[in-house]
Parts: structure tokens; C-alpha cells; sequence
């Protein structure tokens, strides 16, 4: 007998220190109270993404043109004109030779050099430092904490009788407040 007086009061303890150890939160834009049942501790990952300048370099082709003196023979034909002395009827025996003259072109070839400019076309490699924006994301652990909540009434007494209110009908022939329309469909002839 003694033993159920001496368990009965461990279990009124306990009880009552578990009601005493729970806590009532109230939210501040309703107003309506919760009870926190429990709070588990743990981890939750957590991505952060931050743009961060990056340089990079770009290699690009440029092309320089420079002009180069290059030489070159010109061979150019020179005619000059004399008058050459030729024998006349000489082969012919019904004639007596004489000395004819006639006008006989003499060619020779002048050398003369040229300078021309060459196009001579460079191509270089340039390097070029640009920077860009570059998302870079990381990843962490971080400590969160669950918390489950129940909602009670506003004295704190019974949390189901706070979402009771006054019983309102189903169905039936109460939302018949007023009458029909009277006038027809335009759906079909007139």
C-alpha cells in the first residue's frame, strides 16, 4: 500500500513538472497562443552564392602592315634610227650598181632599276586582361533547430475547443433567401 501512494505521488510529480516545463508562445500578429511540444536540434546545408571578380586574359591576333622597298631590273627597248649604206642593182645585169641609202632601225635594251614599295603583312599575338563576374558558390553546415508547436484557445485550457465556432448549416433549403431569376436564357431562339 505504501508502494502505490509513493509511485501514484512520482507520477503527480512528473506530471506536473512536465506541464510546468512547457512553454506558450504567442504570435504577434494574431495573437493566438501556442504550445511549443518539442524542439529538435540539427543541421541543415546551407548554399551561399557571391559574385566575385575574376580577371582573365584574352589572346587576340593583330595585324601590323609595313611597307619594304624591293627592287627590280626593268630591261626597256631603245630603237634608234641611221641611215646604212646597201649596194643597188648589184646582182641585177641590165643595171649598173650604185650606192643606195636607206633608214634602218638599231634596238638595244636599256637596264633600268625601280623601287616599289612591298606590303608585308605581321601577325602578333596580344594579350589583354579583361575581368569578369563570376557566380561562386559555397556550402556550410549550420545549426537549426525544429520546433513543433500546437495551437491552444486563448485562456490556454483545451486546444481543440479554440477553432470551434457557432455550427453553420450544409445543404438544405435555409440558403433559398431569395427568388429565382424570372427571366430566360438567351441561349436558345427568340
Amino acid at each position: 500500500m505504501i508502494h502505490r501512494h509513493v509511485v501514484a505521488g512520482l507520477l503527480v510529480t512528473l506530471a506536473a513538472g512536465s506541464a510546468w516545463a512547457q512553454q506558450y508562445e504567442t504570435d504577434p500578429a494574431t495573437g493566438r497562443q501556442y504550445m511549443v511540444t518539442s524542439r529538435i536540434p540539427g543541421k541543415q546545408l546551407q548554399t551561399d552564392t557571391q559574385i566575385v571578380n575574376q580577371p582573365y586574359t584574352v589572346y587576340s591576333d593583330r595585324a601590323t602592315v609595313e611597307y619594304q622597298p624591293s627592287y627590280r631590273n626593268v630591261y626597256t627597248p631603245v630603237t634608234e634610227y641611221s641611215w646604212e649604206p646597201y649596194m643597188a642593182n648589184r646582182w641585177n645585169p641590165f643595171a649598173q650598181p650604185s650606192v643606195g641609202y636607206h633608214y634602218v632601225p638599231h634596238t638595244r635594251w636599256d637596264v633600268r632599276t625601280e623601287t616599289t614599295q612591298i606590303p608585308v603583312t605581321r601577325h602578333e599575338t596580344v594579350a589583354e586582361q579583361r575581368t569578369a563576374q563570376v557566380p561562386v558558390t559555397t556550402q556550410r553546415w549550420v545549426d537549426v533547430e525544429h520546433v513543433t508547436r500546437m495551437a491552444v484557445n486563448n485562456t490556454g485550457s483545451d486546444p481543440f475547443t479554440a477553432t470551434a465556432s457557432a455550427p453553420k448549416p450544409i445543404g438544405g433549403v435555409a440558403n433559398l433567401s431569395q427568388d429565382p431569376p424570372h427571366q430566360g436564357s438567351t441561349f436558345g431562339p427568340k
